[in-house]
């Protein structure tokens, strides 16, 4: 939850996926642009069940040079508690 009380999730999926954030001119929904992605991102976002989902994560062309998440921060004006240098994926396992 966001300080306003709103799930992650749901500012993910109600924003548009096309809005440009920080200093960046454009962003694109992720599965449009796999020249932008290391493979297991673009295999892992082609299987992931939900549509609507996979479409909703955004990906912008970025500096190497500033990889690093803090760097990353100042260098696009994005605040750390809305950025990542990775995708963050979750699974649950079925016991048998």
């Amino acid at each position: 939850m966001n300080r306003a009380g709103t799930a992650y999730h749901d500012l993910v999926i109600r924003s548009s996926p096309t809005v440009p954030f920080g200093r960046f001119d454009a962003s694109w929904p992720a599965a449009s642009r796999p020249d932008l992605l290391a493979e297991p991102v673009v295999t892992a976002l082609g299987q992931w069940g939900d549509a609507a989902l996979a479409e909703s994560v955004l990906v912008v062309d970025t500096d190497p040079e500033v990889a690093d998440t803090a760097a990353f921060s100042a260098a696009y004006d994005v605040p750390l508690d809305v950025s990542a240098n990775c995708v963050v994926w979750t699974s649950r396992r079925t016991v048998s």
